[in-house]
């Protein structure tokens, strides 16, 4: 994608985000680190203007292990530098060589004084790669440093064999840094021994950064310098009437910063991972709605706010499913994942009719408010657009006003954290996230058990241990099995696991990490030697079982999970078997129950009731 020449009428800052994008239609390969600095200099080269390098990065962990490594406190020869793609290895490597001199881009291998930095092991031949890295594992005084940024998948190739240098060391110091499971025994193990053998793993994939970059990337990319007040936006005729130019705004809030960081931290603990570039790319699309000046000065969206342009509102973007709408725009990867959490799916009565009544009362009563918030200038104008269109005689009312619902449904929840009947995802990150940052074990070990024995049809609310009574755990699917119940002979206690643990002085100072894989772990009472069995834990399967326990009796949520937890009570049967009870199973008929039970010869029924 080349850059656009110079325009009065055209901000080359929607060009600058929009290059973010991953999924644009004409394949703009300007996100790839390798790609985008040529795509900048040739923007800042006709918009002295446009903001430097330095002045939109934001300074995250990373930067403290940059600092490190350039000045020598790192007691480490080798640094592996691994993760996904998109998680920001490459612009370290790149960053690192500028700070140790280096002057240009990056070669492959790229020799910096006593540094050896390669910036992707994936464009060096296995063969290469494997004698650079057994060269500096030979090099015992650190003499000669080596950086390498790999993806997990090449870094256990390049282990396949051991090294003769060092026979243990992918046993000791790599592959436990690759474990999302890592306890603190652990951690501790692998800090030792990343510090014996000199060679540091940093696993990129432990990174969790939402919190702590989202707000900094949308304050650097929405100041009014920028924007209205700028030397483009300031003079432009459809300033106000432009979606980019409203998103900039509306960005600028800081609880719509908060809830967008709810709501993607909520994905994280869901167990989708977001690498650096997929952060940005989201971002990018929020505040442009993929759109560029054109289209909003010459284009399909020349023309007062209506229900075409909400598609390009922030709040549309972070959910968009598909490429319609008057401009064809991509959505990111990320938004499929967002799909769970979009309250514009979700409908509520008492809202929708709320939203619907101000789109209906008529041209004489302003949209100044909804559901006691101000509305923002954009959906005022929307909204009066609708009611126009309707008193015009439109033959599709329902589908306007229906479309018109949805959206502000997304705008109340994004806008002002409106949390809707029967959605739980913003509870369930609540104990997530407190258990995994703050260690607030017992809110999120009482709920999970409570909402569990009440899934088996316990009436009454019982937190501290898994009762032995059991319904049959498929019995949500199909009720004439409710009449199944099995008695396992005991109760279970419980606890929370999490993981992975960082190592205290090699990794933890250098990312943003947070523990994210989180289990619920039980055993029989009185007998935890027999084993222990787990149930993984995310915002998705969490928020389901808060339906559950608030009473809610149609299990469709809890339907993805039915696998899951049939392994998990299947396991508690045999953990109490192992433990010496003799569990029973009891069909209930009318108001009769009959037990049934073995023996080594025999199989018996007793009727009770």
């Amino acid at each position: 994608m080349q850059p656009p020449t110079p325009s009065s009428d055209r901000n080359p800052f929607v060009d600058y985000l929009n290059s973010l994008r991953t999924q644009q239609a004409d394949g703009n390969p300007s996100y790839v680190h390798e790609t985008r600095q040529v795509f900048l200099d040739a923007l800042r080269a006709r918009w002295s203007w446009l903001p430097s390098d330095d002045d939109l990065h934001i300074p995250g962990e990373l930067d403290h292990l940059l600092d490190a490594l350039r000045d020598g406190r790192v007691p480490s020869g080798i640094v592996f530098l691994t993760g996904d793609a998109g998680d920001g290895k490459t612009a370290l490597c790149a960053r690192l060589a500028a700070a140790l001199g280096h002057a240009g881009g990056l070669n492959p291998v790229t020799t910096v004084g006593t540094w050896t930095i390669i910036k992707d092991a994936s464009e060096v031949p296995e063969a290469d790669l494997r004698e650079e890295v057994a060269r500096h594992l030979a090099t015992a005084d650190m003499s000669a440093r080596l950086v390498v940024a790999v993806n997990e998948g090449r870094l256990r190739r390049l282990f396949r064999e051991p090294f003769p240098e060092r026979p243990g060391l992918w046993d000791r110091a790599v592959e436990p840094a690759l474990n999302a499971g890592l306890t603190e025994e652990a951690a501790k193990s692998l800090d030792e021994a990343m510090q014996a053998e000199r060679v540091l793993v940093v696993n990129f994939r432990h990174r969790f950064h939402v919190r702590s970059l989202l707000a900094p990337l949308l304050e650097a990319w929405t100041k009014p310098a920028l924007w209205e007040k700028g030397p483009v936006c300031s003079g432009c005729p459809a300033l106000g009437r432009c979606p980019i130019q409203a998103n900039a705004v509306s960005l600028r809030e800081a609880q719509t910063r908060s809830h967008i960081s709810d709501l993607l931290t909520a994905v994280h603990f869901a167990g989708q991972r977001l690498p650096f570039r997929r952060l940005q790319a989201l971002l990018a699309l929020a505040a442009t709605g993929g759109l560029t000046c054109h289209d909003v000065l010459a284009g399909p969206l020349n023309r007062a706010p209506d229900l075409d342009a909400l598609r390009y509102r922030y709040y549309e973007a972070l959910f968009r499913s598909d490429a319609g709408g008057p401009v064809s725009v991509q959505p990111e990867l990320l938004t499929l994942s967002l799909a769970c959490n979009d309250a514009g799916r979700t409908a509520s009565r008492e809202f929708d009719e709320m939203a619907a009544a101000l789109v209906l009362s008529g041209d004489g009563v302003s949209p100044a408010e909804l559901d006691g918030h101000q509305l923002d200038p954009f959906e005022r104008e929307t909204i009066e657009g609708v009611r126009k269109s309707i008193v015009a005689g439109s033959e599709d009312v329902n589908v306007r006003v229906a479309r018109l619902v949805r959206s502000l449904r997304r705008w109340v929840a994004l806008r002002v954290g409106r949390r809707f009947e029967g959605v739980y995802w913003q509870e369930a990150l609540r104990l997530l996230e407190g258990y995994a940052t703050r260690g607030d074990e017992k809110p999120l070990r009482e709920a999970m058990t409570g909402a569990l024995n009440q899934l088996h049809g316990l009436r009454a609310m019982k937190t501290d241990v898994l009762v032995a009574h059991q319904l049959d755990p498929g019995g949500f699917r199909d009720d004439a099995r409710l009449g199944l119940e099995i008695d396992l002979g005991t109760d279970f206690d419980v606890e929370l696991k999490k993981g992975p643990v960082m190592p205290p002085t090699q990794i933890d100072p250098w990312l943003e990490a947070c523990p994210s894989e989180i289990y619920l772990e039980a055993w029989p009472r009185e007998a935890r030697q027999v084993g222990t069995v787990r149930l993984q834990l995310d915002t998705r399967l969490v928020g389901a079982l808060l339906g559950v326990a608030a009473g809610y009796r149609s299990y469709g949520s809890v339907g993805p999970y039915r696998r899951d937890l049939g392994r998990f009570f299947s396991r508690l049967g045999d953990l109490a078997v192992r433990a010496g009870r003799q569990p029973a199973v009891s069909l209930r008929i009318g108001g009769a129950r009959v037990r049934a039970s073995a023996s080594a010869d025999r199989l018996r029924f007793d009727v009770e009731g």
